[in-house]
């Protein structure tokens, strides 16, 4: 990421940061007048015009028609969530996801418990799998439709029968699991062709001695900040 910024400047990244953020709220296209007039940008339209087409030059916006403004690509949105996990603060603060007693006990009611109140939070399909037990979990299923149904379209079934098969689910977030960190995959980033239009998170922790593989998966418009920030309570 620091070698795609360092050729970028300042302006330019606060451009794509506002470009990735108004697709994720809404899912609409920005386009130059409305980051002068609605973000409140000190430059004319016909300089942000420029530095739109420089970001597009770069991969990491599109326009998807003539006359439309532009689209995050798979690439800049991966480079806004890069900055987030480097150097974006903590900033969940509802009701404690895992609590003390979590951390200490495992079986089943208890696992099932925390994925669904992860899920309960972020509004996303939440799943839990222990490599050590051979437990596999998932929660948030109506969530997911509510949230996703209208981005994702008919291919969101296809989305759930992947979840649900959960050899193949558990092997692919067992690959991608890492210890201290958690794990984003964007778009076409993601192993399983199915998954292609998802944002999928796993977060690698221990629960009571046994190594778990928490996480999250959304459309790409889900708010990546947000569930950073909840997953990080987990001790990541």
């Amino acid at each position: 990421m620091n070698s795609r910024k360092s050729s970028i400047d300042a302006r330019k990244i606060q451009i794509l940061w506002l470009i990735v953020r108004e697709y994720i709220k809404s899912g609409y296209a920005t386009g130059s007048k409305s980051l002068v007039r609605d973000e409140g940008m000190d430059i004319s339209p016909a300089t942000s015009r420029n530095d739109m087409k420089q970001l597009e030059e770069m991969g990491l916006v599109y326009q998807p028609y003539n006359s439309a403004g532009r689209l995050p690509t798979t690439r800049g949105i991966r480079m806004y969530v890069d900055y987030l996990i480097e150097v974006a603060p903590q900033r969940y603060i509802g009701t404690p996801i895992m609590t003390q007693e979590d951390a200490l006990e495992f079986h089943d009611d208890r696992l099932y418990d925390l994925v669904s109140a992860l899920s309960s939070a972020t509004h996303d399909l939440a799943f839990c799998s222990s490599p050590d037990s051979g437990i596999y979990c998932i929660a948030g299923i109506s969530h997911f439709l509510r949230k996703h149904s209208e981005t994702l379209g008919e291919q969101i079934f296809s989305i759930l029968d992947t979840v649900e098969n959960r050899t193949l689910f558990t092997r692919t977030i067992t690959n991608l699991a890492q210890p201290g960190r958690i794990t984003v995959c964007i778009g076409e980033e993601n192993i399983l062709p199915e998954l292609e239009s998802c944002a999928l998170m796993v977060a690698d922790i221990t629960l009571a001695g046994h190594r778990c593989h928490l996480g999250l998966l959304g459309s790409k418009r889900t708010d990546y900040g947000f569930n950073l920030s909840v997953l990080r309570t987990m001790g990541v």
